[in-house]
């Protein structure tokens, strides 16, 4: 139901999580989309129109829409924080009379979509990014290890000199890794990727 209220306004958008791992008992509903931006006449327009355009990321306006409207509320982190920002979203949001727990995580550059949603399936990366033993982190020390010292920022993959590796796929993300596709619901922890090296 959430996906298809996001669809509209995402060039593409998945499940991830617990739930495409298939666990039966979910906290949460983790969903990483491509949000489409449009361009708006700018909001610093002058006297006399000639203010140009912006970039208007339509997922955040929604979300906005259900912030102001109250189907929708931040989720507040361990440090009592909230988190709504332009990659991603932790927010209580009202589905058939019943609030639930939503991450929404947005893939916009230098963010590639391969590494967000391999990552955003877990196991084990918490949404800031902070890393536990998992299958997520085992297969970024598996990148660091095949490239020499390569490293994840920003939701890329750079190899050691700093060049970014595009992961359009998750496909690309296992085979610059040099680990063989393991199925989302197998992936449950480092051992997973160990046992799939090529």
């Amino acid at each position: 139901m959430l996906v298809n209220a996001l669809a509209l306004f995402c060039e593409r958008i998945e499940v991830a999580g617990s739930i495409r791992r298939n666990k039966p008992e979910v906290k949460d509903v983790e969903i990483v989309c491509v949000p489409k931006v449009v361009q708006r006449p700018s909001r610093q327009a002058t006297l006399f129109g000639a203010g140009g355009t912006e970039d208007e990321n339509l997922v955040d306006g929604v979300v906005a829409d259900w912030l102001r409207e109250g189907g929708a509320k931040p989720r507040l982190g361990k440090d009592n924080k909230a988190a709504i920002g332009s990659s991603y979203k932790r927010l209580l949001v009202q589905v058939r009379g019943t609030w639930m727990a939503l991450d929404l995580f947005s893939v916009l550059p230098p963010r590639q979509w391969g590494l967000i949603y391999l990552i955003r399936t877990g196991s084990g990366v918490g949404p800031s990014g902070q890393a536990y033993d998992g299958f997520g982190p085992a297969m970024l020390a598996r990148w660091k290890s095949v490239s020499g010292g390569g490293y994840s920022k920003n939701g890329c993959l750079h190899e050691a000199d700093g060049r970014p590796v595009p992961t359009p796929e998750e496909d690309d993300v296992f085979r610059v890794c040099r680990v063989v596709w393991v199925p989302p619901e197998e992936r449950t922890s480092a051992a997973a990727v160990k046992e799939s090296l090529c």
